[in-house]
């Protein structure tokens, strides 16, 4: 079971404007703040989501990444993605813990 977890950077990544096609970067870093090492197992997005995350426990204190590159071709105009960090690790009811980040921007 884990404590208190993680501290994020920021929860959300507004890109503003772009044009349609042009590929979108983000970067969500965190720290574990948890009493034991954190792993993520996965990381949820749409298919237009590609997502590379810090692979191994992360230990207390350290910090890691989660890198994504969201193709717009088809999105748009008004864009909110959820993007879900399934760790291995369980939260204090069992399951597994859950951490929600977002992208927003509009797309022209």
């Amino acid at each position: 079971m884990i404590d208190s977890v993680t501290v994020f950077e920021y929860e959300l990544i507004d890109f503003g404007k772009v044009r349609e096609g042009e590929p979108v970067y983000g970067r969500f870093a965190f720290t574990n703040f948890a009493n034991q090492p954190l792993e993520i197992e996965m990381v949820s997005t749409c298919q237009c989501i590609e997502a590379e995350w810090s692979k191994g426990p992360i230990q207390t204190g350290e910090t890691a990444e989660i890198l994504l590159q969201l193709n717009t071709k088809g999105e748009g105009p008004d864009l909110l993605k959820t993007i879900d960090i399934i760790f291995k690790n369980e939260d204090e009811r069992g399951y597994p813990y859950i951490k929600q980040v977002y992208i927003r921007g509009k797309i022209e």
